[in-house]
């Protein structure tokens, strides 16, 4: 079973990424992810991409790539993102890597 989630409710897609966003799922989620953002109707679906990353503590870089796209995505499609209370690690290193301007942040 997959440790992350993402649903559409009430006009918002919800990531919900797992403790630990790394290389062995991020792929799966990614693709998820794009999925639901290249849908032909996705504007009509969903008004905001909200990524809950209260619970994730680690991302490597392809957890990173992970947001980018999702960013990049929604973007394109005239969608809004917010990362939600990222916790301290995510945020450490998303400034580490430059991006941390690159997201809208709610604590």
């Amino acid at each position: 079973m997959d440790d992350y989630q993402v649903l559409i409710k009430d006009s918002v897609l919800i990531v919900k990424p797992p403790e630990e966003l790394a290389y062995d799922v991020a792929p799966r989620l990614k693709a998820e992810v794009e999925a639901v953002l290249q849908a032909e109707d996705v504007a009509q679906q969903v008004s905001e991409v909200q990524v809950e990353l209260n619970k994730t503590t680690f991302m490597d870089s392809t957890g990173i790539s992970v947001l980018v796209l999702i960013q990049k995505e929604a973007s394109q499609a005239g969608i809004a993102v917010r990362l939600i209370k990222p916790r301290q690690e995510v945020v450490k290193i998303l400034k580490l890597v430059g991006l941390i301007n690159f997201f809208q942040i709610q604590e």
